[in-house]
């Protein structure tokens, strides 16, 4: 559908590469991962996750929107910053 793929994991990068082949383009760190992306998909609870830098990351982005596979996020905090936030499987009240 036309959709271009940022990815960072702190661990899993090189095992990434070989399984994608090339159909994302793998980051060095989170903030560079966010450089004009639309949204954030996030999918792994690597602790490095839980306090980003959000200042930096916003910056970065083009649009404001936060999958979040794991509910590390709170959603209040998360809309406080400007997200459209979904916590994937969980109830968000507007």
């Amino acid at each position: 559908a036309g959709a271009k793929v940022q990815a960072y994991d702190p661990v899993a990068m090189k095992e990434a590469e070989h399984l994608l082949h090339g159909k994302a383009s793998l980051k060095k760190d989170e903030t560079a991962a966010a450089e004009n992306a639309d949204a954030i998909i996030l999918v792994t609870e690597w602790p490095e996750f839980r306090l980003p830098d959000w200042d930096s990351i916003i910056k970065k982005m083009k649009g404001r929107v936060m999958f979040d596979g794991r509910n590390i996020y709170n959603n209040e905090e998360m809309k406080r910053l400007g997200f459209i936030y979904h916590g994937i499987g969980r109830e968000t009240k507007d």
